[in-house]
């Protein structure tokens, strides 16, 4: 029997720094499909996906020296599943000039609110996501040349 208050999350995000995008990719639909449907439905799916400076392996926990160029962010909305893999809508680029104000965007409606229109969207600057990358020991391309 489920928990009186058990429930899908509306959101999904996952952090990515394999170069094997379209298994990623594939692994987050499955995830947003394969829920239990007295639950609720999973509204939104987000896959950021680390860039390692061309030429170079994505990092792993055993090596984190790979330095990273950046990163391509995914979005799917409930349902939409597709065989082939898609544009990023947003390519987050170190030391760039838009880098500092791109955003990912989750509506009231994302995050399954009754009144979506009265509910601020979260937004999470990608700078925020690469912090935490350092804080976890992987280095931007910018750090690595100094």
């Amino acid at each position: 029997m489920l928990e009186e208050y058990a429930m899908n999350p509306h959101v999904i995000i996952e952090f990515s720094w394999t170069s094997k995008i379209e298994n990623e990719l594939w692994k987050l639909q499955e995830q947003m499909t394969d829920y239990i449907k007295d639950l609720g439905t999973v509204n939104l799916g987000v896959l950021i996906n680390a860039i390692p400076v061309k030429g170079k392996k994505c990092p792993s926990l055993e090596d984190r020296s790979v330095p990273l160029a950046g990163f391509d962010v995914y979005r799917f909305r409930s349902c939409e599943t597709s065989d082939i893999t898609p544009e990023p809508i947003l390519k987050y680029r170190v030391d760039t000039n838009e880098a500092t104000s791109m955003v990912i965007e989750i509506s009231g409606r994302d995050l399954g609110r009754k009144n979506p229109e009265e509910v601020e969207a979260v937004r999470i600057p990608l700078s925020v996501i690469r912090r935490v990358c350092e804080k976890w020991g992987l280095e931007s391309e910018a750090e690595a040349a100094t």
